[in-house]
């Protein structure tokens, strides 16, 4: 199991990554394992009648002032996301 992050930003495409990655290895009946793919298959099989995170409506933020501030930190490396 590999679990991480990664961002398609200037800074993270030319090697400043500050995410974490983990890499877990071990046999298929490993509790973490097989806690962590129950996990996923849940998240991965959510419906509409069992939805398990929030719509992207619930978060978004277009307004004029982000595009401009995102397309700003982005293109001078400043960028936090």
């Amino acid at each position: 199991m590999i679990l991480g992050s990664a961002n398609f930003t200037r800074r993270n495409l030319d090697d400043l990554n500050l995410e974490t990655s983990v890499r877990l290895v071990g046999p298929a009946d490993t509790p973490a394992l097989q806690e962590a793919a129950a996990f996923f298959e849940e998240r991965w099989n959510s419906t509409p009648e069992r939805n398990t995170s929030a719509p992207f409506a619930a978060f978004d933020d277009t307004t004029l002032w982000q595009r401009l501030r995102h397309r700003l930190m982005e293109a001078t490396g400043l960028s936090t996301f």
